[in-house]
C-alpha cells in the first residue's frame, strides 16, 4: 500500500508540473530549531526605482555559501501558505526568510549569495511576479509587473541578468531581463511550453525543458537565443535540468524507467547515466525540482517520504547516500536551490 501511495502522489505531482501550477514549500527539520525573520511584505517598486535599491553585484556574502534555499508550507494543506526558507548544508539552522499572506516559491540564489530571486502571488490574485530580496529578508523588490505569470528565476553567473519562465495565455516561454527588471527579452518562441530555465554558472548558456518536439526534453541555448540544441531524446519526460558547478555536466529528472529518477549527462548530451534507482521504493520517492550544490558534492531534489510527506532529499552525484534532509512532517517542502 505504501508503494501505491507513493506512486499515486508522485504521478499527481508530475501532472501538476505539466500544468504549470506553482510548486512551493517550507523548511524545518523535525528536531532542529527554526528561526523566523521579521515579517516582510513585498513592496511595489517599479524597475526604474529598483535599480537604486539593489546591492552591488560585486559584493559577496560568504556566510551564505552552501546554504540551501527551499519553499515550505506554514499552514498544513494550504498551497497559498508557502514561504522561502534557508538551511545549512546539513539541514540545521533553518531560517524563514519571507512571511507573507500569499504564496512565495521558486527561490534562486544570486551568484554572490547576497540576494534571492523568487516568485510570489500578487495579493492572492493567482498571478505570479518575480521579486528580489536580500538574504536576510530585507528590502523586497518586485522586478516584474505584467498580467502574465512570471516564475522560475535563474541568475546569470555575473549577477546582472535573470532568466525566467513567462506564461501568457497558456503558453510558456523563456525570457531574460536585467536583474533590476529592465530590458526584458524573449529567449524562446514556440507554440509548445518551455520550462525550468537554469543559467550556466560559468558561461552564457541556459538549459531548459520543453515540449516542442512532442514530449518533455532537455534543451540548451545561448543567452542571446542562438545555438539551440536538443540534449535528450526519449519518449518519456525529461525535466528540471541543473548544471554542475563547473558547467561541464547537467543533471535532470526523468521517468524513462517508469519512476522518476536522477540522470546526469555531459554538456553536449552524451554519456547519460542514471544515478538513482528508487523505482517502487517504499522509503523515498523522487518528485520534481533539482539543484546541484556549489561544491559539487550533492544534488538536492524534491522527494516523498514513507508518510507521503513532501520533503527535500540529497544525494551524491554518484548516486550514493540518498537521504531526507528537510522533513517538516505535515508541512510540505519543495523547490530546493543551492
Amino acid at each position: 500500500m505504501r508503494t501505491i501511495r507513493l506512486v499515486l502522489l508522485i504521478t499527481a505531482l508530475l501532472v501538476t508540473t505539466s500544468c504549470s501550477i506553482p510548486f512551493i514549500g517550507t523548511l524545518f527539520n523535525k528536531d532542529k530549531n527554526t528561526q523566523t525573520l521579521e515579517p516582510v511584505e513585498p513592496s511595489k517598486i517599479v524597475p526604474s526605482q529598483a535599480a537604486e535599491t539593489l546591492p552591488d553585484e560585486n559584493s559577496t556574502c560568504p556566510q551564505n555559501i552552501g546554504k540551501l534555499l527551499f519553499a515550505s508550507q506554514t499552514v498544513q494543506g494550504d498551497d497559498k501558505s508557502f514561504e522561502i526558507f534557508s538551511a545549512s548544508a546539513d539541514g540545521s539552522n533553518v531560517v524563514q526568510i519571507t512571511n507573507n499572506s500569499f504564496w512565495d516559491g521558486n527561490p534562486s540564489w544570486s551568484p554572490n549569495y547576497c540576494q534571492i530571486a523568487f516568485s510570489s502571488d500578487i495579493s492572492q490574485t493567482n498571478r505570479q511576479e518575480i521579486f528580489v530580496i536580500n538574504a536576510d529578508g530585507s528590502n523586497p523588490v518586485e522586478i516584474t509587473d505584467d498580467p502574465a505569470q512570471d516564475r522560475e528565476p535563474s541568475w546569470s553567473p555575473d549577477g546582472t541578468r535573470i532568466a525566467f519562465m513567462h506564461e501568457k495565455e497558456g503558453n510558456r516561454e523563456i525570457y531574460t531581463m536585467n536583474s533590476d527588471g529592465s530590458s526584458i527579452l524573449p529567449l524562446t518562441e514556440n507554440p509548445e511550453n518551455d520550462n525550468d530555465p537554469e543559467w550556466s554558472p560559468v558561461g552564457n548558456q541556459i538549459v531548459f525543458s520543453s515540449r516542442r518536439d512532442g514530449n518533455w526534453e532537455i534543451y540548451r541555448v545561448n543567452d542571446d537565443g542562438t545555438g539551440l540544441v536538443r540534449l535528450t531524446n526519449d519518449k518519456m519526460q525529461d525535466t528540471h535540468p541543473t548544471w554542475s558547478p563547473d558547467g561541464q555536466q547537467i543533471a535532470f529528472l526523468s521517468n524513462r524507467s517508469a519512476y522518476n529518477e536522477i540522470y546526469i549527462m555531459n554538456l553536449d548530451g552524451s554519456n547519460v547515466q542514471k544515478i538513482t534507482n528508487q523505482g517502487g521504493s517504499t522509503e523515498i520517492g523522487l518528485t520534481i525540482d533539482l539543484s546541484w550544490s556549489s561544491d559539487g558534492q550533492w544534488l538536492a531534489v524534491g522527494c516523498i517520504t514513507p508518510e507521503t510527506t513532501e520533503a527535500v532529499c540529497v544525494v551524491h552525484p554518484d548516486g550514493s547516500s540518498l537521504q531526507v534532509l528537510i522533513d517538516r512532517g505535515g508541512f510540505w517542502s519543495r523547490e530546493p536551490d543551492w
